[in-house]
């Protein structure tokens, strides 16, 4: 363990610097500190030793090595080095390596505090057991002095001559008009080289000219902008590329690299190199996408039982659409598939292929994925296709509710393969598109944005919207408003009035499936292939199983700590799951907030609000409770029950009141 080593002497050297100005104040030993690292770290010429500036840079250079040194420390003591990931001794507090294992890990660092410590000029006669040590060596040098090196001649890869990045004469910087400007470093002709030769199986200096003809970079700070110095070590780059495959942003990468290595000053390179790795990558697979694509599904179908796919495709082979889904979400379909919700809102800027989610509600009250798919457009031609496919994966089960936003291509697809379904169209949709065309002409006219709100949200009959809208066209003269037609004559797509006994549980708008599409987004980036889409798919649903194993968890193992005392609150906490219970406790507090009024003896009563709560379904303070003792049904005209599957605060206020067990 070669690297291991090198921590073990440079910890122990600097314990014996310590011990040597042990005793002396804290000045005196921060002096004596810098003047033998000083000394130890480079040779230092007559004048430079009157240079005050050389000393500041030797200040400087000591405090980065005393930095990267702190950190290895730190990294052996926790047991978790990037060094080295094994033969530590756990009993040794002082974090001293073993050496019996000489595998060696990564340099986080270049120059390394080793290097710095034990560097000297490069005399003709060294030897270097490759020409990659004897590059880094030289390198270390460079990096030390102020300058950078690059390779000059090569002579049969038995003599390699490594000379000045300001080596050779100046070229013309007259730049063209459409020539790129960039600034470039200034040569001087500057006759400083190292020739190193192959002799038997070592490298060899035979020749070294370490005098230039320009001044140096004034601090080793700043030595390291050189691109000579700006060197990813390929751990480096395969921890980088691990890191972007499960989409850590560049920025948020570079910090990773940072705390690895105490400073920014301890690591070379910078965000740009990170993107220019992943732009190295896109162009390995330009044009090969597809291909990368069908190897990827074809592991998947070994990997995953149950995963299936379909695709389109054109005359030329060329895929237009991709659907894809998996046994778990065929599965969740055969049992919650009665109501989906269906958005195009994420497309991926590389195909401008939308991309679009079939999404649904399990019996934790969850959002789940029932289907996946990248569209070539967004026309009911190619909405039809993904559809057909969809029942076709499913067995040709139907759903009876879909929600989506008011895209006729969409309306016009669905009337096709789903004759028979409850079409809905998203509140939130309706709202927007309501502000987008009439803000000016509502604006001029208080409170009507308020009244039609009011109906749409609060209506529940058919009636009472009907009539309530004509009263609202007549008090603010709107008959005539063209988009104020247009939501008439689609009322029954979007008023909760029209379909209030259907099954359609905690879902008035599609922002399950946006807030989805909002959370894939931190998986997916907007640049990514076909084949990242389904990795990412891969990841994201792992989560959603990992979720799910909770919610039962929680549902079947854990036994909830009850509200209050009444008999149905214990009934509902062993019939329902977790997440619905915990609704269901919700409207049982709800329900104290009402006072209740017998109207009719045993067959309708009145529920007046007593007291105001935070996110009430209803601004209305009256509701009527319809009873029949024969049939044991008790009915609220809120209609929640049939609607979402658990009762109204409204039904429970009229139990409690009852006792009902």
């Amino acid at each position: 363990m070669e690297t291991a080593s090198k921590v073990e002497v440079a910890i122990k050297k600097f314990r014996d610097n310590q011990k040597l100005i042990a005793g002396g104040s804290h000045e005196k030993k921060e002096t004596a500190k810098i003047r033998m690292v000083a000394k130890e770290t480079v040779n230092i010429t007559t004048d430079e030793k009157n240079d005050p500036m050389a000393e500041f840079d030797q200040f400087v250079l000591f405090k980065e090595s005393e930095k990267a040194k702190e950190v290895l420390n730190a990294e052996i003591r926790r047991n978790i080095s990037p060094i080295v990931s094994d033969g530590l001794d756990k009993s040794n507090e002082e974090g001293i390596v073993n050496n019996d294992n000489n595998k060696r890990g990564p340099e986080y660092f270049f120059p390394t505090p080793e290097e710095i410590s034990n560097l000297q000029s490069p005399e003709e006669g060294m030897t270097f057991p490759t020409l990659d040590a004897a590059v880094r060596y030289v390198n270390v040098y460079a990096h030390v002095k102020g300058f950078a090196v690059i390779k000059g001649r090569n002579y049969k890869q038995r003599r390699i001559t490594l000379v000045c990045n300001k080596n050779r004469h100046t070229t013309s910087r007259l730049v063209g008009p459409r020539q790129r400007r960039r600034s470039c470093i200034g040569r001087t002709n500057c006759q400083m080289n190292v020739s190193v030769k192959l002799v038997d199986t070592q490298w060899k200096i035979d020749s070294c000219e370490l005098q230039h003809n320009h001044d140096m970079a004034p601090s080793p700070s700043l030595t390291k902008f050189f691109l000579s110095h700006r060197n990813m070590s390929s751990h480096d780059k395969m921890l980088s590329q691990l890191l972007q495959e499960i989409r850590v942003k560049p920025t948020k990468i570079m910090q990773v690299f940072r705390r690895m290595a105490g400073t920014s000053g301890n690591v070379n390179f910078g965000k740009r190199k990170l993107d220019n790795l992943k732009q190295g990558e896109r162009k390995n697979k330009k044009n090969s996408d597809i291909q990368y694509t069908m190897k990827y599904i074809e592991r998947l179908q070994l990997t995953k039982p149950g995963f299936c796919y379909k695709m389109d495709v054109d005359s030329e082979g060329s895929v237009r659409s991709l659907f894809w889904t998996d046994a778990r979400s065929r599965l969740d379909y055969k049992l919650y598939g009665e109501i989906i919700c269906f958005d195009t809102t994420y497309s991926t800027n590389k195909y401008n292929m939308p991309f679009a989610s079939i999404i649904g509600i399990n019996g934790h009250g969850r959002t789940i994925v029932y289907g996946w798919a990248l569209l070539k457009d967004q026309t009911a031609e190619t909405f039809g296709w993904l559809f057909e496919s969809f029942l076709e994966v499913m067995e040709q089960k139907k759903p009876t509710l879909i929600l989506t936003d008011q895209d006729q291509a969409m309306r016009n697809a669905i009337l096709a393969i789903f004759p028979d379904a409850w079409h809905r169209f998203c509140l939130w949709h309706i709202q927007k598109c309501l502000k987008e065309n009439c803000s000016t002409y509502m604006a001029e006219k208080e409170g009507m944005e308020d009244c039609i709100i009011s109906l749409i949200m609060e209506s529940l009959t058919t009636t009472e919207f009907e009539t309530g809208w004509n009263e609202m066209l007549v008090t603010y003269s709107c008959a005539d408003h063209d988009h104020l037609k247009r939501m008439w004559k689609d009322r029954k797509m979007f008023v909760h009035a029209y379909f209030r006994d259907i099954f359609c549980p905690f879902t008035r708008t599609t922002c399950r499936s946006e807030s989805f599409n909002s959370n894939f987004k931190d998986y997916i980036l907007r640049k990514d292939t076909i084949e990242n889409f389904l990795k990412q798919y891969e990841l994201f649903q792992e989560n959603v199983l990992e979720i799910e194993n909770d919610d039962r968890f929680q549902s079947t193992q854990k036994e909830p700590v009850m509200w209050c005392r009444q008999p149905i609150e214990r009934h509902a906490a062993g019939v329902y799951t977790r997440g619905i219970y915990l609704q269901f406790v919700t409207k049982l507090m709800n329900s104290t907030a009402f006072g209740v009024t017998e109207v009719v003896k045993d067959q309708v009563y009145e529920l007046r609000k007593l007291f105001y709560y935070e996110k009430a379904e209803y601004r209305r303070n009256l509701f009527t409770i319809f009873v029949d003792c024969e049939e044991m049904i008790v009915e609220c005209e809120c209609g929640k029950f049939q609607k979402d599957g658990i009762l109204c605060c409204h039904v429970l206020r009229i139990f409690t009141q009852w006792d009902v067990v």
